[in-house]
């Protein structure tokens, strides 16, 4: 992997983790042959030294065991990176025991109801509140290895918990708050598209419709309109609470503005 400086936003750095703003259209590893930017570029260049700790050293040539977790290509915002083994550590074990909060905000077509989903996706209940809870398995489908779907437990599906919040509607598009309590594979995608039927804007793999925006604008020609917005996470080291809050690029606000 060639280090190459690319200007990113850094949202929180001390001697323990880094947390950087993922830009849309940004991959997380180097892949052989390819010409997109990748995240795994930007740690290894020197750009992100200067608060004076270096990054973990490389375990390969084409991945960082410091990326801690991971977030979509098209999707953009938050993530976090472990400077050293020992805060990777206690990093990994914050997503993996679900101590860390994590929202985002979604674009969909349509408006989501107000219904609490059961686990097999099919039954709906009206419930009072204005938020939506979508309980739902989620695995991959047939042979495609990227494409996931609502499959049951039963048949390889693992539990995924999403709680949506929608906070504006134009008849077309709706702004929607998402608070995840797992960690899935294109859960928020999948959940929005296959169970709420309201798939985020510019989803190519999830949106089965082309609806055309107030403009006549295919909704198609957005990159999928999905960013994490706000996380909060233990520090590695100290244990207390550090809250991210990464506002949306100009693409994503450009259109929710329309909502």
């Amino acid at each position: 992997v060639i280090p190459e400086n690319i200007p990113l936003d850094v949202l929180y750095e001390d001697h323990d983790m880094l947390v950087i703003n993922k830009p849309s259209g940004m991959i997380m590893q180097f892949v052989s042959g390819s010409v997109e930017r990748a995240v795994v570029s930007y740690l290894n260049s020197t750009t992100v030294s200067a608060y004076g700790t270096p990054l973990w050293p490389w375990e390969t040539s084409t991945s960082f065991e410091g990326i801690v977790h991971r977030i979509d290509k098209e999707t953009s915002g938050i993530l976090v990176v472990a400077k050293h083994p020992v805060a990777a550590k206690a990093l990994h074990e914050s997503f993996h025991q679900r101590r860390v909060d994590k929202t985002y905000l979604a674009i969909a077509v349509g408006l989501p109801t107000t219904t609490t989903t059961t686990a097999n996706a099919k039954q709906k209940q009206q419930t009072p509140s204005s938020n939506i809870v979508v309980n739902a398995p989620i695995g991959r489908l047939g042979t495609r290895k990227r494409l996931m779907g609502i499959v049951s437990t039963d048949d390889g599906g693992r539990d995924a918990k999403s709680i949506v919040i929608p906070l504006a509607y134009n008849g077309i598009h709706s702004l929607n708050r998402i608070v995840i309590e797992t960690g899935r594979t294109h859960q928020i995608r999948v959940h929005m598209s296959s169970v709420l039927d309201c798939p985020l804007v510019g989803d190519p793999m999830y949106a089965s419709t082309t609806i055309t925006t107030n403009n006549n604008n295919d909704d198609n020609n957005y990159r999928c309109m999905l960013h994490a917005f706000e996380l909060t996470i233990p520090h590695p080291t100290t244990g207390d609470p550090i809250k991210i809050v990464c506002d949306p690029p100009s693409d994503f606000s450009s259109l929710s503005n329309t909502i």
